[in-house]
């Protein structure tokens, strides 16, 4: 397995629940922070290359001379159109996607995604990672309407669904210290 993130956190407790072995492999750019959490679910961390695709990279070679199971942290089946944000290629499963369902894109600056954060912080007093107030800041940003009304996105949708989730690397010191680096007050 590799991935420092949610999904490391995730199978680091899952293995500890279950008495199980896990190795969470991750790149040197994951945080000290979250490194310890792993261990502290008894995991054992291997830091591997400077980003996410080099720990991938190891991690598919172990599982493929050693025998071990690769859990992949965001390409699979059950989870679609989802990818890590550092990392440099999409997932099979999310380009996949693309062929089933359409797809717009949009490319939205940092400050919304962290003032996004900050909305979702206030209105359901859940604090998220800036990777998930992407998604949010489409709603926040009136960016939704706009697309329905250039006639790129039904009108007559019922309902929007996004999935929240990512709020493991995240803390109020660590969004005041983005929003200063990003110039924000």
């Amino acid at each position: 397995m590799k991935d420092g993130g949610n999904a490391g956190l995730a199978t680091a407790y899952a293995a500890r629940e279950l008495r199980v072995p896990a190795t969470i492999i991750v790149p040197q750019s994951a945080t000290e922070s979250t490194i310890k959490r792993l261990e502290q679910y008894g995991a054992n961390v291997e830091i591997f290359g400077k980003v996410w695709d080099d720990a991938n990279e190891r991690a598919m070679a172990l599982a493929k001379t050693d025998g071990w199971i690769n859990i992949h942290p965001f390409d699979h089946p059950l989870v679609c159109v989802a990818k890590c944000l550092g990392a440099k290629t999409v997932a099979q499963r999310a380009l996949d996607c693309t062929k089933e369902c359409p797809i717009i894109s949009h490319v939205l600056e940092d400050v919304e995604a962290v003032e996004a954060v900050e909305q979702f912080l206030d209105d359901e007093r859940i604090l998220v990672e800036p990777a998930c107030g992407a998604s949010l800041a489409l709603l926040y940003s009136g960016y939704l309407q706009q697309l329905q009304k250039e006639g790129r996105l039904s009108q007559a949708l019922e309902s929007i669904v996004l999935i929240v989730c990512g709020g493991s690397g995240i803390s109020l010191r660590g969004l005041q210290a983005m929003k200063k680096q990003l110039g924000m007050k």
